[in-house]
């Protein structure tokens, strides 16, 4: 392979993958017919009885963390590789404390940190924070237990550096904020009240690269948003009517802050979103269909994902809700399989190709969906709003917690009992990932439709130079090779020439999937975009597979 300029015509590929593809000015939008299946599970166990999940984790060698209690109080946190074999469980119990977990995160260097709190009494009241730090090994690098009246810790995230932010709330001092350096020292403590008397509550934080510190909480009838900077200087503090406090916090890219809650008002419309520039000033707040927000993500476009929940005939079921960055709605999906009960999502995950994976509990029943049995369930909607598969499994209650490895599959972790769920998806497309640099970012490339035989596909290139000229490569194998300062990712057996760039930074490209190919028969592709301002004067869309059903 030389690198010289990518020829606009087009060579034929071998007779069993040839594809006819033409330009279209529109997006062709077809049901993806995707479908995951369980491939692994591992129901954590103790001495001391039924174990319950509360949250997951990857690191970046996609070895999953996950954390819970045991009935015993004490907290129990395991590492597991991606086949699922369990290389570590450990629990942590304070001298004369019952302790419980709520939250974890994976820093840079694959330590785990793991948030909980203390409990007393018959009720299991809130009595102090604790933050436990273990290797990746499992050895307790350190442990910090605060005892604090009502005292809880929600979250914990953690900085390029290693460094800890926690965030609970107490009865004494509202909304507490602690930074740890990576070793276990605090640095500093903040708090933030609204109302005394324990009526301050917590949602969430978030932080960026420069290590500023986001929080969202509030009390009834009010939403807090504030900042700190690194080092825990107040930057900013926000309040806004609401039904009550902010549940989740994201940023985007930019560093704009979007919190999801309640809104005020009627019933009809309260899954209010909200969103802050980096320097707190309020660009917009929307309320949407459903009853409250609980998760909230951005995908690689900076558009906005919720997961709520909505009435329907007296029981609460899923809504999702995706917004563009002005807060339009581009569309929503309902997910309703138990006719008496309440299904609500718990945890939200964002794909490379702007997939969206929502997990909690839900239906259907074992027989008609009418029965009273919940089970941990993950559903999966297409970039377009389409559900493309939903999985459950009845030895969980719900899902808490979802996370994508790098090789598409995808884990979960449920409460009762604690599970880990593993399942591999097929038939959908694969993001291979090694894009180039261009004047209008890093182009991306997805598909969509079911590859499948005579099946409409459709790919759908963004961000790239606008009016510039683009050509598809599209191989039986990959190479991975380096090309024009980027890396090639399929072998050149075609390469298909005459494509603009609209002047939107897209293209779209419909075309039949060849009929005949064996099922997991793989087909690679990739745009390369004409565009001066690179160093070898092209750009380069991410590698993309679909895997023929």
């Amino acid at each position: 392979m030389t690198t010289s300029e990518p020829s606009p015509t087009c060579s034929r590929l071998p007779a069993i993958a040839h594809v006819a593809m033409a330009t279209v000015l529109t997006l062709a939008a077809p049901r993806t017919q995707g479908q995951a299946t369980e491939d692994w599970t591992r129901t954590l166990t103790s001495a001391t009885g039924q174990l319950y999940g509360a949250m997951a984790a990857v690191d970046r060698h996609d070895a999953l963390y996950v954390t819970g209690s045991d009935p015993g109080y004490q907290i129990v946190t395991a590492k597991l590789s991606p086949a699922g074999l369990v290389l570590w469980q450990r629990t942590f119990n304070a001298p004369g404390e019952r302790d419980q977990a709520a939250w974890l995160a994976v820093d840079p260097f694959d330590d785990v940190v793991v948030a909980g709190y203390s409990v007393v009494g018959a009720s299991r009241t809130p009595n102090g924070f604790v933050t436990l730090k273990y290797d990746p090994a499992g050895n307790l690098l350190w442990s910090d237990v605060m005892p604090s009246t009502w005292g809880s810790l929600a979250r914990v995230a953690t900085d390029a550096n290693g460094d800890v932010v926690v965030l609970g709330r107490d009865w004494n001092n509202g909304i507490v904020t602690i930074k740890y350096s990576r070793g276990g020292t605090r640095l500093w403590t903040r708090t933030a009240s609204l109302t005394p008397f324990n009526q301050n509550f917590v949602g969430a934080l978030a932080l960026d690269p420069a290590g500023n510190v986001y929080v969202t909480g509030g009390m009834l009838g009010t939403l807090l948003t504030l900042s700190y900077d690194a080092a825990g200087t107040l930057r900013w503090s926000r309040t806004l009517a609401a039904a009550g406090s902010g549940a989740d916090l994201v940023l985007d890219a930019a560093g704009a802050v979007y919190v999801t809650g309640a809104a005020s008002g009627s019933a009809g419309d309260r899954t209010l979103v909200v969103k802050f520039d980096a320097t707190g000033n309020l660009q917009w707040n929307h309320s949407y269909p459903g009853l409250t927000g609980h998760r909230i993500a951005v995908d690689g476009h900076d558009d906005v994902v919720v997961a709520a929940s909505i009435t329907t005939g007296g029981y609460r079921d899923w809504i999702t809700h995706k917004l563009d960055p002005s807060g339009t709605l581009r569309w929503s999906a309902t997910y309703d399989r138990h006719r008496y009960n309440d299904e609500v999502p718990y945890g939200i995950a964002i794909g490379p190709d702007d997939e969206v994976y929502v997990t909690g509990q839900g239906g259907p029943g074992p027989t008609s969906g009418e029965l009273s049995y919940l089970r941990a369930v993950t559903v999966r909607y297409a970039r377009s709003g389409v559900e493309e598969w939903a999985v459950g499994s009845f030895t969980s209650l719900r899902g808490r917690g979802v996370v994508r490895l790098s090789d598409n599959t995808i884990a979960t972790v449920g409460e009762s009992t604690f599970t880990v769920f593993h399942y591999t998806q097929s038939g959908v497309w694969r993001s291979l990932g090694s894009p180039l640099l261009g004047s209008a970012g890093l182009p991306h490339l997805e598909g969509t439709g079911s590859p499948r035989g005579n099946a409409t596909v459709s790919l759908e290139l963004g961000r790239s130079l606008p009016g510039a000229p683009a050509w598809l490569i599209a191989g039986v194998t990959r190479v991975n090779q380096p090309f024009l300062g980027g890396l090639l990712v399929p072998a050149p057996h075609a390469i298909v020439g005459g494509f603009t760039v609209l002047p939107n930074g897209t293209l779209s490209l419909p075309f039949a999937w060849p009929a005949g190919l064996p099922p997991a028969f793989e087909l690679s592709l990739q745009f390369w975009i004409a565009d001066p301002t690179a160093p070898f004067g092209f750009a380069a869309s991410n590698g993309l597979v679909g895997v023929s059903q």
